[in-house]
């Protein structure tokens, strides 16, 4: 359960940090959000 935190305030601080430049760290902080988003939808909608 800590690793979504983690993981969502880590995409936060790359998107701060780099803005919306298309490099490599962005495309993971994108791959990142959107795989915790994902998750916890579906985690929802299964209860």
């Amino acid at each position: 359960m800590i690793f979504f935190p983690t993981a969502v305030l880590l995409c936060g601080g790359i998107l701060l940090f780099q803005g919306w430049r298309l490099d490599p760290i962005l495309s993971f902080a994108m791959f990142l959000l959107i795989t915790v988003s994902i998750f916890l939808g579906i985690k929802d909608i299964s209860k």
